[in-house]
């Protein structure tokens, strides 16, 4: 609530700002670690079609 406070306009930009980027830090992270399962799974994929070639 902005009443009662003397807020900045700094101040208001980052009450906006941080839980956002907040949010977007952990779907970055969610991301990264989808994708790094997903490489794993296509690299053993890969070691298994190798291994049945020999």
């Amino acid at each position: 609530m902005i009443s009662g406070k003397r807020w900045s306009p700094i101040s208001i930009f980052i009450s906006f700002v941080a839980p956002h980027g907040v949010l977007v830090a952990a779907a970055a992270e969610a991301v990264k670690a989808a994708l790094a399962g997903l490489v794993a799974a296509e690299a053993a994929q890969r070691g298994e079609d190798a291994a049945q070639t020999w």
